[in-house]
């Protein structure tokens, strides 16, 4: 790609093979109508930088470690229609600087219910690189609502239900302001699509566990590299499933050592009176006894309960013919247990 009116470097450049993946990755794909957006360049050549320092650089170790404004240099220099702006590298990266330092990026890190997936999606023009849903916040607004939009656009998603806008990680990337939302709980069944044209490639659930980690080549994933922009997030994401999960099991093991309130069961009140006067003796005898002991209420409830079931018989009650008042028994027995009479 590069022509014979590209000026003398006074620094090493990488291959010409190494330039022509990366700016197929990042440059040359970009639609013909926003090649001439000079920023928007900018943000594509930002991107390659960090897969050239990121990707090449760490596993070729001979390659040659560009600053920005070399790099830059380089990209302008070897794609044709970037070369009008090798005399003004100066003028466009302070302008760059400029606008990049005051509008951060936002977005969010999309999580199944389980904790074990999250959703990522590969840009259109970096043909192979996954990261989570982001973008540059617009003029006045605000953070939250900005991933909320981004990820709205990049994968039709709506997650405002689920955001929550104390938990995030945030990033400060080559001086740029990087805040993802963590929001828990979609399902991994939910179909997304992206929005916004020429933007998007694909959208896919990965495995946390599988995803690499800062130089971990990570486990399960065939080509690491891919998710260059994703590695500063993936250990305070970890970090945070395993705070959700401690918190989660604090609070069941405390909720299962907890001691049971007792439940007072309230005795129904039969329709007929019992056979003879012993049960009503033993019954008062009974709860004389209890409040003479003190004896838990729970207690004191089930040898009620007991005395009264063996002293009714149920098929002896039809021939009952005392004249008990028992309306009044079982209101003493109410008030010595000390609930409230049931009427049932």
């Amino acid at each position: 790609m590069a022509t014979a009116s590209t000026p003398l470097r006074h620094y090493n450049t990488p291959p010409e093979d190494i330039l022509d993946d990366i700016s197929s990755r990042f440059i040359i794909n970009v639609p013909e109508d926003e090649r001439y957006d000079i920023t928007r360049m900018m943000f594509q050549i930002e991107l390659a930088h960090w897969f050239y320092l990121d990707i090449f650089c760490d596993e070729i170790a001979s390659l040659p470690k560009l600053s920005f404004k070399n790099f830059t240099c380089t990209i302008f220099g070897h794609v044709p229609f970037l070369q009008t702006h090798l005399d003004s590298v100066e003028e466009v990266m302070e302008g760059f600087r400029n606008y990049k330092s005051n509008v951060p990026t936002y977005g969010c890190i999309i999580v199944c219910p389980e904790l074990k997936n999250c959703l990522m999606v590969q840009g259109f023009w970096a043909k192979s690189s996954w990261g989570f849903p982001k973008g540059k916040v617009n003029h006045s607004e605000e953070a939250m609502a900005c991933a909320i939009r981004e990820v709205r656009e990049e994968t039709g998603f709506d997650c405002t239900p689920y955001i929550n806008e104390k938990d995030y990680i945030e990033r400060t990337i080559r001086g740029t302001i990087v805040r993802l939302y963590i929001v828990p709980g979609v399902s991994m069944d939910e179909r997304f699509s992206p929005k916004t044209k020429n933007e998007i490639k694909d959208i896919r659930w990965f495995d946390i566990a599988a995803l690499p980690d800062s130089r971990d080549r990570g486990t399960g994933i065939p080509n690491t590299n891919q998710f260059f922009m994703a590695i500063p997030f993936v250990q305070p994401l970890r970090k945070w499933i395993a705070n959700q999960k401690r918190s989660k099991h604090k609070k069941r093991k405390t909720s299962d050592n907890k001691a049971p309130t007792p439940q007072m069961k309230i005795l129904p009140r039969p329709v007929t009176p019992p056979v003879d006067t012993k049960v009503y003796v033993d019954l008062m005898d009974l709860l004389a006894s209890a409040r003479l002991n003190e004896a838990p209420v729970m207690e004191t409830n089930i040898r009620v309960e007991n005395t009264v079931t063996k002293g009714f018989g149920t098929s002896r009650w039809l021939n009952a013919n005392l004249n008990i008042d028992w309306p009044r028994i079982w209101s003493e027995t109410y008030s010595e247990l000390g609930i409230k009479e049931n009427h049932c």
